[in-house]
């Protein structure tokens, strides 16, 4: 509902994150409250990679990191991805998390298709503007939902 629940900061020499303490990231998805209507979803790891799909015009939302809980079906975030989006395109980070984050997603989240970033690229913040719109211009294809 936009409601505040917490903070979540990055650190500009690196990927440290802080989070408030008592920030619920298990039961959050980063900018949900924006997208509902959306008939599909991005699925990222990161808010700030959420705000850089924003910036070109792709309906976002994060995890809040790629720790899903083992026991997937009682996730409260696959709940919500179920609730509201017939379709989720999953793009994790580069990396043995990510790919985790993927087979677990794929448990639980009724429509799920995936997109590898391009090589070199460590998640969605690292693509350029001109991968990024390629990426939208993707995303919105109606022959996407074939894929």
């Amino acid at each position: 509902d936009g409601i505040l629940v917490g903070f979540q900061a990055r650190s500009v020499e690196g990927k440290d994150f802080k989070n408030t303490a008592k920030l619920p990231r298990s039961k959050t998805l980063f900018n949900l409250h924006r997208v509902k209507s959306a008939l599909q979803i991005v699925l990222v790891e990161s808010p700030f990679d959420v705000i850089r799909l924003d910036q070109v015009g792709i309906s976002a939302v994060a995890t809040m990191g790629a720790s899903l809980p083992k026991n997937i079906s009682g996730s409260h975030q696959i709940r919500l991805l179920n609730q509201y989006f017939s379709r989720v395109i999953v793009i994790p980070d580069a990396g043995e998390a990510g790919e985790k984050m993927v087979d677990r997603l794929a448990v639980g989240v009724k429509s799920l298709s995936r997109i590898n970033l391009p090589p070199g690229k460590k998640d969605v913040g690292e693509m350029s503007d001109e991968q990024l719109k390629k990426l939208a211009a993707v995303l919105d294809d109606p022959l996407m939902a074939l894929v």
